[in-house]
């Protein structure tokens, strides 16, 4: 097996992660929860060092080619393993994450600011149209190494109606009080 791999990203609904192997000609794998890995295609022509699955249109996000020349953004055909190109980001700093934010429909791309160096990384947000990088802030710590982002969570409709009439409820019973 490889010990070559850069980027990680889930397919919620296939349960598969997904990452590019460095050391097989940067071609896409896919894990299964059991363990069970597949070689699909027969490269990428990308690194894909940051790596996100937007589960909303099953769209499969990397970066690349490299992660020091002027990185662009590509999309990664699951079935295939064929990289197409977005556009440029712009950024010329170390890729190391990106992440997806299904609630907001947002791509964001964790940088460092000079390449192992004692700059602080920087967040971005991704155009996913353009690929073009948008600056958020600095992070104020230097030499991360991935990102991720934590769903919000929507209440269930039945959870709703239950509160909607514990509240039609209570206020049933304060009337009944004063009366």
């Amino acid at each position: 097996g490889s010990l070559n791999w850069h980027g990680l990203a889930a397919d919620e609904s296939a349960g598969l992660l997904y990452s590019i192997d460095m050391n097989n000609s940067n071609t896409l794998v896919s894990v299964t929860p059991g363990g069970v890995i597949t070689t699909i295609g027969t490269g990428t022509g990308i690194q894909g060092r940051g790596m996100a699955f937007d589960n909303n249109n099953d769209i499969l996000y990397a970066t690349g080619p490299d992660s020091l020349s002027p990185s662009s953004l590509y999309t990664v055909d699951t079935t295939t393993g064929t990289a197409t190109l977005i556009g440029s980001t712009g950024i010329s700093s170390y890729i190391i994450g990106l992440e997806y934010d299904e609630t907001n429909a947002i791509l964001y791309m964790l940088a460092d600011l000079d390449n192992f160096g004692s700059g602080f990384s920087n967040l971005y947000s991704l155009n996913t149209a353009t690929g073009a990088a948008t600056l958020i802030g600095s992070t104020g710590v230097s030499s991360l190494d991935g990102i991720a982002s934590l769903p919000t969570s929507v209440p269930e409709p039945s959870t709703i109606l239950l509160l909607g009439a514990g509240l039609a409820g209570v206020g049933f019973l304060r009337r009944r009080f004063k009366s």
